[in-house]
């Protein structure tokens, strides 16, 4: 039985590739011998081609993908590929990426370990995307009598189709969505065979998002915050009295005890709401830095969060408590690039962000003894992309060789503090799912 985590890296110089067959790619690994296997989508662009290769790390050796059904790209129809998230199965679709945006597209679902591959009816297929229990492919056709949105089922070859719906609006666990209307919000099953209403008729609401649970989502009503749980079919409000404004996107922390959002019609400034007790948090006065927040990430654990922001024409990096109750400056810069997100391990011991200027990585650690999260290491490497796993703490980057300036994916052993290539130039990765037997 594999268990997955989920780490998938999309690089924007891609997007301008089409992708052909699959290549073959270079496996070197150091001393270090983890126990995981890695399913990635490699691309060499001297040949414009890609494959999907599975990397043994125990064995030092890439498991070659066979690939005897894919067809050869012709006029532009070359495959976009997608990995499903438990890294097993791939999602080949041909024509994604032809002007003709009514021409129907091809696409199969393929088990990288069993070998068995199934093709879905043809449409003109938009916004693909796997759900949660990777065996389940959602897209949507406009066309003719074939609109609406479609989920195909790998293991029974059946897909069914609804009514469009936001595929951002899915539960976490695949099973349901929130449907909304000008005055109206319910709460469907897939199929449509249940459908609920959230708020009484003509009420207005915003949806904010699922709670992890799946069984509860919270809207926005008017200067309020309210909770619809679908077992009770209850809606009951949090906090009111809100000015609630939209300049940065709510986010529900993981436990579901806070929720981030921007509150003042005129200049809003970031806060914290503390959903029990509806109380609230201004966040956005650190020491003497006064914040225009640019991103807020939360630890899975719930108990800190990153905040990212503009102070006296710097870039700031605090970490806090959601009540404010401990901060600490991380990093303050007076570049001003786009910045990628800070990223936490999934047992909230670990930070990483990058530093603009350099691209160089900054690893932050909780210390035991210190009861506090201090400096761990900066990789002095252009860092593009990365990811922490846990227990095994191995944290897997993106970089850029110093050398011939092109990127390859290593491991970064926690450890020893070194890093282990896994591909080399001029093949690329351009996504990647981690696995564990």
């Amino acid at each position: 039985m594999l268990i997955q985590t989920r780490i998938v890296i999309r690089l924007m110089m891609f997007i301008l590739f089409p992708i052909g067959l699959f290549c073959l790619i270079a496996l070197a690994i150091g001393t270090a011998n983890p126990t995981q296997w890695v399913s990635a989508i490699t691309y060499l662009p001297t040949q414009n081609i890609s494959r999907i290769t599975i990397f043994d790390m125990n064995r030092n050796l890439p498991i070659h993908i066979p690939t005897s059904y894919v067809q050869l790209p012709e006029q532009g129809n070359a495959p976009v590929i997608s990995l499903s998230p438990d890294g097993r199965r791939v999602l080949l679709i041909y024509g994604l990426m032809s002007p003709n945006l009514d021409a129907p597209r091809s696409s199969f679902v393929w088990d990288i370990f069993s070998g068995d591959f199934a093709e879905i009816p043809p449409c003109d297929m938009f916004q693909p995307t796997w759900l949660p229990d990777s065996r389940r492919v959602a897209y949507t056709c406009y066309g003719g009598l074939t609109q609406g949105t479609y989920f195909f089922d790998f293991e029974t070859r059946q897909s069914i189709v609804t009514p469009l719906i936001m595929m951002d609006m899915m539960s976490p666990d695949g099973q349901y969505v929130v449907i909304t209307g000008r005055v109206s919000m319910s709460v469907a099953s897939l199929d449509r065979s249940y459908e609920q209403p959230v708020t009484p008729p003509n009420m207005w609401a915003s949806f904010i998002g699922w709670e992890s649970d799946s069984q509860s989502l919270l809207i926005q009503g008017v200067k309020n915050i309210q909770r619809y749980t679908l077992p009770t079919n209850t809606l009951e409000i949090l906090a009111e009295e809100l000015n609630i404004s939209n300049y940065q996107p709510m986010k529900i922390s993981p436990d579901n005890q806070w929720l981030s959002l921007s509150l003042g019609l005129s200049n809003p400034k970031p806060h914290i709401l503390h959903l029990p007790t509806a109380t609230v948090y201004d966040l956005s006065v650190f020491g003497d830095d006064v914040i225009q927040p640019e991103s807020l990430v939360w630890s899975p654990d719930s108990q800190w969060l990153i905040m990212i922001g503009y102070s006296r024409g710097e870039r700031v990096y605090y970490l806090t408590r959601p009540d404010k109750s401990e901060f600490v400056l991380l990093h303050r810069t007076n570049m001003q690039f786009n910045q990628r997100l800070a990223k936490w391990s999934s047992d909230s011991q670990w930070i990483t962000f990058s530093e603009d200027s350099t691209g160089y990585l900054h690893i932050w650690r909780w210390d035991e003894a210190k009861a506090q999260f201090t400096v761990f290491k900066v990789i002095e490497q252009l860092i593009f992309a990365e990811q922490w796993l846990t227990p095994d703490k191995l944290g897997f980057v993106v970089a850029q060789d110093k050398d011939t300036m092109k990127s390859y994916l290593a491991y970064f052993d926690i450890a020893t503090g070194e890093i282990h290539r896994i591909s080399y130039p001029p093949n690329l990765v351009v996504e990647y799912h981690f696995l564990e037997r």
